[in-house]
């Protein structure tokens, strides 16, 4: 062997001792910081931040936070955290994003915070890919995407996040009930009936309607048409009650109570929680208001 490739092989052993070194050291600064053995653990973080280590400066960063086995200094715990974070370690990134994430000392920022919980999401941290997602869900620090909140909760919850699992799963009944509110494109426009007393002079009155709101508002009932899908035609009538008079909607035409019950399952799932009750046509011509 010559003596430049005896030397560049000694190199290389003295650069993986010096590596090994390091990791065994911040273990040992790690199991002193559990043992809250904080003397040590500053003494021992402090030599490994200084030769660059970035998780022994987020360590550090924590024990300044809270004045263990350091003089306590937010200023200094902030300083070292973003170091931290800037030299690639995935706990420091996601600190820092929860410090611009709210208001506090770095100033609130949630796009900063955003960008900082991506860097430690793309490197596996679970706590970020979930909050990167809750992100996307509300348009905070980030345009509003649900594909991308989809995305971002999905690899956290392959992770092992059960509060992704269930974000998932929210956000999928969430489309479901919007989904049912939306009218089909391919179907025909509601049909909607004003009644009058010439329109319930031509149906029995022993028939029945699906009641689904009263309001004193018009516009609060069209609006309702309007952002829906029907299977039947809706009853627009005019009711007396007490001294006022409030607008009505009916759905469908029914022959008996019953069946106006058993229809109830034909409405978008927001309205089968108002509990719509049947009507007689006899009972609506009797209050009808001219």
């Amino acid at each position: 062997m010559t003596r430049p490739l005896r030397y560049a092989v000694w190199l290389l052993i003295g650069v993986l001792l010096s590596a090994a070194g390091i990791a065994a050291t911040l273990d040992e600064g790690i199991a002193a910081y559990r043992n809250r053995d904080f003397a040590q653990a500053a003494e021992t973080f402090k030599a490994l931040s200084d030769e660059g280590d970035p998780r022994a400066t987020f360590y550090l960063s924590l024990l300044y936070a809270k004045g263990q086995g350091v003089e306590q200094d937010s200023s200094r715990s902030l300083y070292l955290l973003k170091q931290a974070a800037e030299g690639g370690d995935p706990m420091a990134q996601y600190n820092l994003g929860n410090q611009y994430n709210r208001q506090g000392a770095m100033g609130f920022d949630p796009g900063l915070a955003a960008a900082w919980w991506k860097k430690a999401a793309a490197q596996g941290l679970i706590l970020a890919q979930h909050n990167l997602g809750s992100l996307y869900v509300i348009g905070r620090g980030v345009d509003r995407d649900l594909d991308k909140a989809r995305y971002w909760y999905r690899i956290a919850a392959r992770n092992g996040s059960q509060k992704s699992a269930e974000a998932l799963q929210e956000l999928d009944r969430l489309a479901a009930s919007a989904s049912e509110q939306q009218p089909d494109p391919g179907r025909s426009p509601p049909s909607l009936v004003m009644v009058d007393t010439g329109w319930l002079a031509a149906h029995p009155g022993n028939r029945f309607t699906l009641q689904l709101l009263a309001s004193r508002e018009r516009n609060r009932i069209e609006h309702l048409v309007s952002g829906h899908a029907w299977q039947r035609e809706l009853l627009l009538h005019r009711i007396g009650s007490g001294n006022k008079t409030v607008w009505a909607l009916g759905y469908g035409v029914f022959d008996g109570a019953s069946a106006a019950r058993k229809a109830v399952r034909e409405l978008p799932a927001p309205l089968r929680k108002g509990h719509p009750w049947p009507r007689a046509l006899a009972d609506i011509g009797r209050r009808l208001a001219r």
